[in-house]
């Protein structure tokens, strides 16, 4: 029924998500960290795409988490 009323659009997920994780005690600056989500995404297809980006180290080793809408804002697809 949610797809019926969905207007037919797919079940799948909608976010692609990547992660990379730093050497211990890397610590690249924000520059460098926009452009390793930037070139992530055009990697796997997605350039254009929207996305959010967070970065956490709970331990000596920084991670860079990327969620990636694979429904591209101006397409629609």
């Amino acid at each position: 029924a949610t797809q019926a009323l969905a207007g037919g659009r797919s079940r799948g997920a909608r976010t692609y998500r990547l992660v990379v994780s730093f050497r211990p005690g890397e610590r690249p600056g924000a520059a460098v960290l926009d452009d390793v989500g930037e070139a992530l995404v055009a990697a796997v297809g997605l350039a254009g795409h929207q996305r959010l980006s967070a970065l956490h180290g709970d331990d000596n080793r920084w991670r860079l988490q990327v969620a990636v809408n694979k429904v591209h804002p101006a397409t629609r697809k």
